[in-house]
């Protein structure tokens, strides 16, 4: 099981399932989020099936999002066990994903077998009785036993009300927006758009504190690296403008230090992409912009991201050769690393299946990355060629 388990985390990418690289939305919109713990000590999420929907284009980036949760709670914040409760309120057969389902199950019964508390399914409609009977032929006995169905008054033989959101029974207050099906839908049909869903589905301050006090999360995010420079833009380096049909972006990199900076830009995707320049200096109370050409045929992936690594620097006076082997003598702990994600600001996103049935992103409407690619590891420890 050890092995197999292993080969699935590498194969799924886990180790680079973070919360940069979770759609921010997704923390906004409130459909799965964590919350108390149960009677029996169990870190909670929650999931309001409402607020689902299947869609295939979504699938593997919503089984990111639980597993990026499973992960941080079980080994970031130390939760022997997890319970989830599928709050079923106001949902219909548009809210029900066996994929989904199926997968969560697997999760635990192949590669977190002793982590799984109860899963209480709150107010069921009497039309998911079908697929119930389909889900629990894939329960082993012991898996049927922990769930348990539950409406307003029998969930607190289970949970406290203390744990419990306020539209349970509970005391809770959650600051998430109240959002519609029609929501569910735009958020969908806008994926990677970021603009135009900020504008609907807010990362309001309360939810980022909601995360940060409770979770941990969000401390750094957007920090960037500002103790030696400033990243313009700071999170998406967007394509789709004027320059060369839309295959240009541009960033710029600004010295807010009191000492020289010296700066090396990385692409996960080094075939796709050309950087000019990929490294210098940044003098005090200077800038350097940055041009990002999509090489003619290339196409822009989800994954796609550019590391920038910063570090100070004492004298102007190197050649590209002296700054390439300084480089190499500095020590982890003294560069300060920004990621910035590549997408597409608008267009029409087509998707095709290869030989294999995997789905190929070919032009996007700006493409959410997905991970921090183990690639960007293995690249900051070469030097890209001038």
């Amino acid at each position: 099981m050890a092995k197999t388990a292993l080969m699935w985390r590498n194969k799924f990418e886990v180790n680079d399932i973070t919360e940069s690289n979770v759609p921010l939305e997704w923390f906004a919109f409130g459909a799965m989020f964590p919350l108390g713990k149960d009677k029996y000590g169990s870190q909670m999420i929650i999931s309001r099936v409402k607020l689902h929907r299947k869609n295939e284009r979504m699938s593997k980036q919503m089984k990111r999002f639980l597993v990026f949760w499973v992960e941080k709670l079980l080994y970031e914040l130390d939760c022997v066990r997890l319970s989830f409760v599928f709050d079923c309120a106001g949902s219909g057969y548009a809210n029900l994903d066996m994929e989904q389902i199926g997968f969560l199950i697997n999760l635990f019964k192949s590669y977190y077998p002793w982590a799984l508390g109860f899963i209480l399914v709150y107010d069921m409609p009497w039309l998911y009785n079908t697929a119930w009977k389909v889900i629990k032929s894939w329960l082993p006995a012991e898996g049927v036993e922990r769930i348990k169905f539950v409406d307003k008054n029998t969930i607190l033989n289970y949970v406290d009300r203390d744990n419990l959101p306020s539209y349970m029974g509970g005391t809770q207050k959650l600051p998430f927006l109240e959002y519609s099906h029609e929501d569910v839908d735009f958020l969908l049909q806008n994926a990677y758009n970021r603009q135009i869903i900020d504008e609907r589905i807010p990362h309001t301050k309360a939810v980022q504190e909601f995360y940060r006090s409770r979770f941990k999360m969000f401390s750094q995010r957007h920090t960037g690296v500002a103790s030696f420079v400033k990243i313009h833009p700071e999170v998406d380096l967007v394509f789709g403008g004027d320059d060369l049909g839309g295959n240009v972006a541009t960033l710029t990199i600004t010295n807010t230090s009191k000492s020289h900076v010296t700066f090396k830009i990385k692409t996960n995707n080094i075939d796709a992409y050309k950087v000019k320049p990929f490294f210098g200096i940044v003098p005090t109370n200077d800038s350097v912009q940055v041009n990002v050409a999509l090489n003619p045929g290339s196409e822009l992936h989800p994954t796609d991201k550019l590391l920038i690594m910063t570090t100070g620097i004492d004298t102007l006076e190197f050649s590209p050769r002296e700054l390439i082997d300084h480089w190499k003598k500095v020590s982890k702990e003294a560069i300060k690393e920004h990621r910035l994600r590549c997408r597409y600001h608008n267009g029409v996103e087509e998707v095709q299946l290869d030989s294999t049935g995997e789905r190929s992103m070919l032009k996007s409407a700006a493409q959410q990355a997905l991970g921090d690619s183990k690639e960007l590891i293995r690249l900051g420890n070469t030097s890209q060629d001038t």
